[in-house]
């Protein structure tokens, strides 16, 4: 967490229950449990989020607009080269391996361990919260698929929106997993090497994997 001497009382509150509601869900993280991560008192949750059910709803707002600012500006170029029917297989490629470079870089970035451990937890347990949720991680979904027709000229959605969700949604549970992966790798998952040499070999896999996939649909 960031120096207490720098973060509001309310931003304290706001992180740590990331962290409890990310470890032990919604039913499972206590006000209390949450406070004493925030070294806050317990009155400070009603008194800036009125209670525990809108503190939850105001950390799934918070991942879902961290979401959409990085990868909202690959969106909008996605959308002008269609626009202006620039959208062909190559540049369609180039935003496949963008979209899968920035998705390597965020399953083990510390800064989002337990934003990606809520987004985790929530798909496997859905609660209310998932529902705001699901616009902005729909919306990555979407795009690959589009972009996975537009490299492929294959225009059945049917593929292209499953594939989708494989190759996605295997970025989000390697992010549920990292000390588990640090035991199968035999090696130390904290160091930064280790995880930069892990988030490398991701990528190649990954878009090896979609490679081949794009091979098998593509339409002359």
């Amino acid at each position: 967490m960031k120096d207490e001497n720098k973060v509001s009382t309310k931003e304290r509150l706001l992180l740590a229950a990331t962290k409890m509601f990310a470890l032990h869900g919604f039913e499972g993280a206590t006000t209390r449990e949450i406070t004493a991560e925030a070294h806050a008192n317990l009155q400070s949750i009603p008194f800036h989020y009125e209670s525990k059910e809108k503190l939850y709803q105001a950390t799934v707002n918070r991942i879902s607009k961290l979401f959409m600012k990085n990868y909202e500006p690959l969106f909008r170029e996605v959308e002008d080269a269609k626009a202006r029917k620039l959208l062909d297989k190559s540049l369609a490629w180039n935003y496949i391996v963008e979209t899968v470079g920035h998705l390597s870089e965020w399953v083990l970035n510390e800064q989002y361990k337990y934003e990606l451990l809520l987004i985790n937890h929530d798909l496997l347990y859905p609660t209310k919260g998932i529902c705001q949720m699901m616009e902005p991680l729909a919306q990555i979904y979407y795009y690959f698929a589009e972009l996975l027709m537009a490299a492929t000229g294959n225009d059945d959605e049917f593929w292209a929106n499953n594939y989708s969700y494989i190759v996605i949604s295997a970025f989000f549970a390697y992010s549920n997993m990292p000390a588990f992966l640090g035991t199968v790798l035999k090696e130390d998952i904290s160091e930064s090497e280790v995880i930069q040499r892990a988030k490398m070999q991701l990528k190649r896999d990954m878009l090896t994997s979609v490679e081949a996939i794009v091979k098998k649909y593509s339409k002359e």
